[in-house]
């Protein structure tokens, strides 16, 4: 069984990274420089220096799926073929530079948030029963107005009065 030192826990690393450019997955590294994933994972917890270079490693894995993009579009390009699908290129570049080739809307959580709201509303109208007077508003009416001033956030305009 060969001692842990620091020499073989460098050339581990140096292993891995080397791997991790080519392939782009943990696992696949890992098992490649002789290690498991928890170690890389307790690497990265416990050294600055190998995080970022493992960052490094990723990005340079990246540049070459970008790279490979564009050669694929060039031969399809040259040979007027359209037959051969990059999709699965793209779904990689999409998770490798989400900001470059993610989408372009970010998603977000107004609606669920108007949802949330909405219920709390209808939750305190339900325990609040009590009849109305023709100043109080009526739920439908609570709820019109809630949505009516998240729909002016959502929108850009002003719904104000």
């Amino acid at each position: 069984m060969t001692r842990v030192t620091p020499e073989v826990t460098r050339a581990s690393k140096d292993r891995f990274l080397k791997a991790y450019a080519q392939c782009g997955v943990i696992a696949h590294a890992a098992k490649a420089a002789g290690i498991t994933s928890r170690v890389v994972y307790k690497w990265e917890k416990a050294d600055p220096e190998f995080r970022l270079a493992k960052d490094d490693a990723f990005a340079e894995h990246a540049d070459t799926l970008e790279a490979t993009m564009f050669t694929l579009i060039s031969v399809q390009l040259e040979k007027l073929d359209y037959r051969s699908n990059p999709a699965l290129l793209i779904f990689a570049l999409k998770g490798a530079k989400p900001e470059k080739y993610g989408d372009a809307i970010a998603p977000t959580n107004d609606a669920k948030d108007m949802i949330v709201e909405f219920k709390q509303a209808m939750r305190e109208a339900k325990s609040e029963a009590k009849p109305q007077s023709p100043s109080t508003p009526s739920v439908v009416e609570e709820a019109d107005r809630i949505l009516e001033s998240k729909r002016g956030g959502l929108d850009g305009s002003d719904n104000s009065e």
